[in-house]
């Protein structure tokens, strides 16, 4: 049997988690109830006689089912199970970026120097394509000379294209030049010269014809020598306009021409050269751009080829360090997820699957689940002590290294939320232990000073209101509330409402022990409750602490909220429509019950229906109530086999009836938690 599931074990856990239920015959559930009572109740009776002082040999006329009231120190702790763990540990991960198989693994629980040959996975395929990419790499390089070669190449087209269109802007400036430096001037000079000859020669020609004409008609000059003369003066006039002409037709139209011819050669030049320009750049930027994607693809394909080496590489797992091999698969944290069983030859593996751990056991943890209601009060370097089970029992001490950011949860089966929190176990006698070992850890959260306590089991709930059934003589109980404080597994601290030396009982009363009676005014305020116009007690503000209990006179079961790191009472149905009690651990739900027959009088029997119930055990147990009635509200019960009770507000105390509950007693509820004292 695992001792962390012994009934011990389980009872002492606040939080121990949702456990497998069986369903229990009706007559087999009673008498498992009955012996679970009387079975914690002696316990905590003996621990109550043990003292020697005369105060425990008084306390030795005390029945099984009571106790007293003692003045006392006691510590709050909750215990919490999970396995061991070290440290620091390095894990070993698949590096493959596909799906593999093993072909070579270290036996587990090997120890393994630096380099040794953890792991090896398959790598056939990375081989096929390494040698794919190398051809596809001499390839891509190839590519890339030749693409090389072809921006040269196009860099010596582009000078030379750039050198004639050069030279053709240069001999269109200097074409302009010489027109305007030379021809043109040159040209202005000849039609001048031939300008001023004409126009000399037709002046000189016009007077001598003047003369000869004077003379012809004196009888000196003949008619012919003066015709002559005319016909010179004629020519030399034509002359004169034809230079006049020339001079003119130059200005107004060969001059302009030849500017203009001239000034379009240097500009048809020039943009020739600059697209010979643009047309070289962007030649060369095709081809610069084509030996780019050449060098591009080659980096591309040198890069997967370095990548499949590295993955070539990555298929052999090696140890970066001394230690011992632990199969990942063995570690209770992957075991959860990984159920692809113990590594061997043949096994996938996925990439990024944890394969190896190498622990460094000499600094180990117990790495262990507490409940959330309980995490707020675990802090850091709270004492702690540690069983494993697989050293022999043995207990370790050790504190508190860390606890865990966020709750985890169980899953969508399990929604049970809890911490992790890590203890770590004293260096000199942690030699050893290993990894995944199961373990059970007590943390310490405080210590109550000198303080009123009484046993757990002796804490009943009504409402709003925690109280005890104290002794009054002559064998009967009278109900006392009282103001709880911190709890442990078996104590609870009573804040108000009790004196020391008072015995209680630690049952609900039976037969002719307890009458029911309403809340008594004062002793509501001496306990330190609020109470309203009515005289019954008000909820106290904040959120309700889940499990309302059900009164005296009628079957509901209720399930009471335990202070601190303790578990409360677990959920007990009393006998004769008495008052029930039940408890959760630091704020978690009561146990609840299911009543058959439960009418209210003496000599009545009630019946618990549990799942796989046993004494001492924090089994669960379900009930089935009608809606959780208020403070004078009028509240119906129905058991499985009985009729409808009914209470009326403001109604006298009475002596209980079957199927009817008082007013003050009035509330139920439905909860599940661990159930302790069965």
């Amino acid at each position: 049997m695992n001792p962390a599931d012994s009934p011990s074990a389980r009872a002492a856990s606040p939080i121990a988690g949702p456990r497998p239920r069986r369903k229990l015959a009706p007559g087999m559930a009673k008498v498992v109830w009955i012996a679970g009572l009387v079975v914690v109740a002696g316990g905590i009776t003996a621990i109550t006689l043990s003292s020697g002082s005369p105060e425990g040999a008084a306390n030795a006329a005390v029945k099984a089912d009571r106790a007293v009231a003692r003045k006392m120190t006691f510590d709050v702790s909750t215990t919490a199970s999970g396995s061991l763990e070290a440290k620091n540990e390095t894990i070993l991960r698949s590096k493959l970026e596909t799906r593999s198989t093993i072909v070579e693994v270290v036996p587990e629980g090997s120890f393994v120097k630096k380099g040794d040959v953890l792991v090896k996975l398959n790598s056939d395929e990375t081989e096929k394509q390494i040698d794919q990419v190398v051809l596809e790499v001499e390839s891509a390089k190839s590519e890339l000379v030749a693409a090389q070669n072809g921006v040269e190449i196009q860099k010596i087209d582009n000078d030379s294209k750039l050198r004639q269109a050069n030279l053709k802007v240069e001999l269109a400036r200097l074409a302009l030049s010489q027109w305007v430096e030379g021809e043109h001037k040159q040209k202005l000079k000849d039609l001048a010269v031939d300008l001023e000859t004409s126009e000399r020669d037709f002046n000189r020609l016009q007077a001598k014809y003047d003369r000869s004409v004077t003379l012809e008609r004196d009888g000196f000059l003949s008619k012919d020598e003066k015709e002559q003369d005319w016909i010179a003066l004629k020519n030399a006039e034509a002359r004169f306009e034809k230079a006049k002409l020339a001079k003119e037709t130059y200005d107004s139209y060969e001059e302009p021409k030849n500017r203009k011819t001239k000034n379009s050669d240097l500009d048809e030049a020039i943009a020739e050269l600059s697209r010979v320009a643009k047309n070289a750049d962007m030649d060369l930027t095709i081809k610069t751009a084509a030996a780019s994607n050449r060098q591009q693809q080659l980096t591309k394909r040198e890069t997967k080829l370095a990548e499949l080496k590295e993955q070539l590489a990555n298929s052999t797992i090696v140890a970066p360090a001394d230690g011992m091999v632990v199969y990942a698969t063995s570690m209770e944290r992957f075991r959860r997820w990984d159920q692809s069983g113990k590594l061997q030859i043949g096994q996938d593996v996925n990439p990024n699957q944890e394969l190896i751990i190498l622990p460094d056991t000499s600094v180990m943890v117990a790495s262990v689940k507490v409940h959330e209601s309980l995490a707020g009060r675990v802090k850091e370097g709270m004492p702690a002590t540690i069983k494993v089970e697989a050293a022999g029992g043995a207990t370790f001490s050790g504190k508190v290294d860390s606890k865990g950011i966020m709750a985890d949860d169980g899953g969508w089966w399990d929604q049970t939320r809890q911490y992790s929190v890590k203890v770590a176990i004293d260096a000199e006698r942690a030699s050893g232990l290993k990894p995944a070992d199961n373990c059970e850890a007590t943390i310490v959260l405080g210590t109550v000073e000198q303080a009123i306590t009484v046993p757990i089991q002796a804490i009943f709930t009504d409402g709003p209101v925690r109280f005890v059934y104290s002794q009054a003589g002559g064998g009967r109980f009278t109900r006392i509330p009282v103001r709880i404080g911190r709890t442990s597994d078996t104590l609870a601290e009573i804040e108000k409402g009790l004196n020391e030396g008072q015995v209680v009982l630690l049952r609900d009363p039976i037969g002719g022990e307890f009458s029911p009676e309403p809340w008594k005014k004062e002793m509501l305020l001496a306990a330190g409750y609020q109470v309203g116009e009515d005289g019954q007690p008000l909820p106290e503000a904040g959120p309700r602490r889940p499990g309302t209990p059900g009164g005296p006179g009628g079957p509901g079961a209720v399930a009471g909220a335990g202070e601190g790191g303790g578990p409360a009472q677990g959920g007990r149905q009393g006998r004769g429509g008495r008052g029930q009690r039940g408890g959760a651990p630091g704020g978690a739900p009561g146990t609840a019950v299911v009543v058959k027959d439960g009418k209210a009088g003496a000599g009545q029997t009630t019946e618990l229906k549990t799942a796989d119930a046993k004494p001492g055990e924090g089994e669960t147990a379900e009930v089935a109530h009608k809606d959780e009635a208020k403070p004078a509200d009028t509240t119906a019960i129905k058991p499985v086999d009985g009729k409808p009770g009914e209470t009326k507000p403001d109604s006298k105390p009475a002596e209980s009836k079957p199927g009817e509950t008082k007013p003050a007693d009035a509330g139920s509820t439905q909860a599940k938690a661990p159930a302790r004292g069965q």
